[in-house]
């Protein structure tokens, strides 16, 4: 036998050892008994268990060749990862909306192509998810779609602390929060909410120059949600303020983070949402799909060149939210400085000369980024009222056959419709 040869069966020998040897050192992959299983018709349960309960679950079924180390010790990384983000084994003692926010948020991973991970379906391609797995799945979420709530009296809300106290991760609410600007808005009928998207100064002036791809640094989204409350024609508007959610851009020293500070403040009383900083990772096992946006759902509303002349949707402040399923429209009523002072009073009385108010009503699309969720699409109409003395003037414009087309004239029912609308419970969520 040459030299060499030896020198390889050597190497190989002492490889096989060192193989053989490994296989004794296994960390231990528990199997807790199920305690509250997922409760779901049979079809969507049989997806579930064949695509996500190996990784997701207490009934890990490893097939031989994850058993083998050094994939053994992926796959007790993997299945412990997973069982900590969600535990289709435990999910029913979470209380039905957080459920159903947990169902909700897999199905979009899985539209993301973020879930189940490529590398895994490369080895266990039937945990692949069919586009009638999708179907299927869907048909399921949409029958716990929440429905706005019955209309109530509507209570003053109490003036939130001043400033509110920091996010448990340190960042701070924003003391120019006053002055964000709508960039977009949302209604999620996956847990009955509305919400007005906001941008900083740095991110209005990046919208403006479609430098948004990445987000520069400096640049601040908001997320701001009220609970729906249903309205006689079938739509529903905003009624008690929920959350709001900020998102602060900076690469350096949120690195860690999608290049993101995430924070939330809850309630009327704003107060700070997570027991300690790790609350943040809820945001990014959330955002963390989002690649090629930068991490960030929202897409601000089209500045379309058909505007009339002078108006900008990037302005204002927002006053009001409604939708309208049977419609499918979204709607945002904006106001100057004036309207927006005179609304924060909660007044009763008419708003003062100088108040100029903006209805903006889109055709409401499903958001290609979060099955859950309708955005606003294309322009379907715009009013504009000017409050000149003790009347309004007042100009309408609608979607003709090509482009915005201006009415001749305002309707004085509208006109008193629009402003008259509630904007109590909107603003006062705002510090």
């Amino acid at each position: 036998m040459s030299k060499t040869r030896r020198v390889l069966l050597h190497c190989a020998s002492l490889v096989g050892g060192v193989f053989v040897l490994l296989q004794f050192f296994r960390p231990e992959l528990p199997h807790p008994p199920v305690t509250a299983d997922l409760s779901a018709p049979a079809q969507v349960k049989a997806i579930l268990r064949r695509a996500c309960y190996d990784c997701h679950s207490n009934e890990t079924r490893l097939p031989w060749f994850d058993r083998i180390v050094p994939a053994y010790w992926l796959v007790v990384r993997d299945v412990t990862e997973g069982r900590k983000r969600l535990n289709f084994s435990d999910i029913g003692k979470l209380p039905q909306a957080r459920q159903n926010a947990a169902l909700f948020e897999s199905v979009n991973h899985v539209l993301l192509g973020a879930m189940p991970p490529k590398p895994y379906l490369a080895i266990h391609p039937g945990a692949r998810i069919s586009g009638d797995d999708i179907i299927t799945i869907k048909g399921y979420l949409s029958t716990l779609a929440v429905a706005p709530k019955p209309p109530a009296g509507t209570s003053p809300l109490p003036s939130p602390p001043s400033p509110p106290l920091p996010a448990p991760n340190g960042i701070a609410f924003p003391a120019d929060y006053g002055a964000w600007k709508p960039i977009s808005g949302s209604e999620r009928f996956d847990n009955g909410t509305v919400r007005a998207i906001l941008g900083n100064a740095a991110a209005i002036q990046a919208i403006r120059e479609n430098e948004i791809a990445p987000w520069p640094d400096g640049a601040g989204l908001a997320k701001v949600a009220w609970k729906l409350v249903a309205d006689p024609d079938g739509g529903a508007h905003a009624g008690d303020f929920w959350q709001v959610e900020l998102m602060f851009k900076d690469r350096e020293r949120y690195a860690g983070t999608l290049g993101w500070g995430f924070a939330r403040w809850r309630g009327n009383e704003l107060a700070p949402y997570g027991q300690d900083a790790s609350f943040a990772e809820e945001c990014v096992g959330c955002h963390a799909p989002l690649k090629d946006s930068d991490a960030v759902f929202t897409r601000p509303v089209r500045r379309s060149a058909e505007l009339p002349e002078g108006l900008d949707l990037l302005t204002g402040r927002v006053l009001g939210l409604s939708v309208n399923p049977e419609r499918t429209t979204f709607s945002m009523l904006l106001g100057d400085h004036v309207a927006a002072n005179h609304a924060r009073t909660r007044s009763n009385e008419p708003y003062p000369p100088g108040s100029i108010l903006v209805l903006a009503t889109w055709s409401a699309s499903d958001d290609e980024r979060w099955f859950g969720a309708r955005t606003p699409g294309a322009v379907a109409s715009i009013d504009v009222l000017k409050r000149n003395g003790e009347s309004w003037l007042h100009e309408a414009y609608a979607r003709g056959p090509e482009k915005l087309e201006r009415l001749p004239s305002g309707d004085p029912a509208r006109t008193a419709e629009i402003s008259s609308r509630t904007t109590a419970t909107l603003v006062g969520a705002k510090p």
